[in-house]
């Protein structure tokens, strides 16, 4: 997954190095979109073999301590922090991560995490002691001054649109001009790439704008760009009396999300906007915020847009 700006960085981990190190395991929590670092299955029988080798030790394991580690294990399979590779190419008769020499040329990954790091490999390998912002390998920018065009902005989450399936952006001010947001079709086009479905697309905005005025800005602007047949769905809230201010300005999907210090319309040459990664806790609640109801904001209309 690439782009000219990259938040999200892709490493893959050797699964034997999994069950005969803690610390790997520890590391693993720092994996996900909200850290910068995904983790793709190498080879595609990823969590069958790391499965077989929790299995395989835990006669010398203490019975907590193997409950610990399939704890671990359940967890970071529900938090979908791994991702998958189209058409992977992983040399079996090779040894990790030789195994991967073919595929890291054509689709390079950050690194590998070994526990015994092979000398003169072709793919940048880290040991546990190189899990720390000291490393440049590991360490990854949590913000990027990103200049306000359609194909900036695009290339900035790229990476997070393509391994997600939600596309929720929030923009109080698309209302009152949806026509400056001309980065919205080629969003869209992005994560739709390869023939993967969204399950859902929502705009969530403010109330500065009618419903037929933004319905005949989207069909100007818009939907000349986007395939036939999408679903739209947007949402116009609205400042509860002594509530929270509708104005901060996201891109929320089933993976995590991104902020935007100055939204997501197009701007003049020149200007840009500060993307930052947006911590667990924050996601949640910002995606919580959008659910109807009982959120901080009142909902006053929705309705459907179709391409």
């Amino acid at each position: 997954i690439r782009g000219v700006i990259l938040m999200l960085h892709e490493y893959t981990v050797d699964p034997d190095s999994l069950a005969s190190f803690n610390e790997l395991w520890q590391a693993l929590e720092q994996f996900g979109v909200s850290h910068g670092r995904l983790l793709v299955e190498c080879p595609k029988s990823w969590w069958k073999k790391v499965k077989q080798n929790l299995n395989d030790v835990e006669r010398r394991l203490p019975p907590m301590a193997y409950k610990q580690m399939e704890e671990r294990f359940s967890r970071l399979k529900e938090q979908r922090k791994l991702i998958r590779r189209r058409n992977l190419q992983f040399d079996g008769n090779l040894p990790f991560p030789q195994a991967l020499a073919a595929e890291h040329q054509s689709r390079p990954f950050r690194a590998v995490i070994q526990l015994d790091p092979s000398e003169g490999s072709a793919v940048p390998v880290l040991s546990k002691y190189d899990l720390h912002d000291g490393n440049i390998l590991w360490k990854v920018p949590r913000s990027l001054a990103v200049p306000k065009t359609a194909k900036h902005l695009c290339e900035a989450v790229a990476p997070l649109l393509k391994i997600s399936s939600d596309f929720l952006l929030i923009d109080p001010y698309f209302a009152s001009r949806p026509e400056a947001y001309r980065s919205i079709p080629a969003m869209l086009r992005t994560a739709m790439g390869d023939d993967r479905p969204l399950s859902r697309i929502e705009i969530h905005t403010g109330t500065k704008g009618t419903e037929s005025f933004i319905r005949d800005k989207f069909r100007a602007v818009q939907a000349p760009h986007l395939p036939t047949g999408l679903q739209i769905r947007i949402f116009q809230w609205e400042q509860r009396e002594g509530g929270e201010r509708l104005h901060d300005r996201y891109l929320l999907t089933d993976r995590g999300g991104v902020s935007s210090s100055y939204g997501w319309d197009c701007g003049d040459d020149g200007v840009t906007t500060e993307i930052s990664l947006l911590d667990d806790a924050t996601f949640i609640r910002q995606k919580g915020h959008y659910q109807e109801p009982g959120g901080p904001f009142h909902l006053v209309r929705k309705f459907t847009i179709q391409t």
